[in-house]
């Protein structure tokens, strides 16, 4: 057990996940140790438009200001963000990553599923020039393969095949 926005003593990381919904930005982060082991650090939202420039100064401001108290007495920093650029708001997202991936170590992601894909499933560019040529410097869209990662994550909370039928016959 341990408080919300606060690490563990064998936290030795901090990354945070953000999903682009119309009227919102959500947040989770997470604190990693060794062997992957893992918690939930904090979680919320960022209401507004993500399309618009104030709440994604509202994202930018969290993601650079926020610090997470460790257990040893250091305020720890969010070290990356993966942010989903899938939606309504793409391109306001690629803006945002294109503006931030260097100071605030953010990546755009993007889901994909399928039966073999791989978590880290690769990577493409995604700015392209008026001639419809990727940019050498252009943003990069790194893929996530959802199905994998499900999976993994679900062996990890024990949970099976039974457990979800049982939730899913559940009233």
């Amino acid at each position: 057990p341990f408080q919300l926005r606060t690490m563990p003593s064998n936290c030795l990381l901090v990354l945070c996940g953000v999903d682009t919904q119309d009227n919102r930005f959500e947040y989770v982060v997470w604190g990693y140790g060794r062997g992957l082991e893992s918690w939930t650090i904090d979680a919320g939202k960022i209401y507004g438009d993500p399309g618009s420039q104030d709440t994604r100064d509202k994202l930018r401001d969290f993601l650079a200001e926020t610090r997470y108290l460790h257990e040893s007495g250091q305020d720890v920093a969010i070290m990356a963000t993966a942010i989903d650029e899938q939606g309504h708001r793409t391109q306001a997202v690629r803006q945002f990553v294109s503006e931030h991936e260097r100071r605030l170590n953010v990546f755009a992601v993007a889901g994909q599923s399928g039966r073999e894909k791989a978590i880290k499933h690769g990577v493409t560019r995604v700015d392209v020039d008026w001639r419809g040529r990727a940019r050498k410097q252009g943003l990069m869209r790194w893929y996530v393969g959802t199905n994998m990662a499900a999976d993994l994550f679900h062996a990890r909370l024990g949970v099976t095949e039974d457990t979800v039928c049982q939730y899913a016959r559940a009233p």
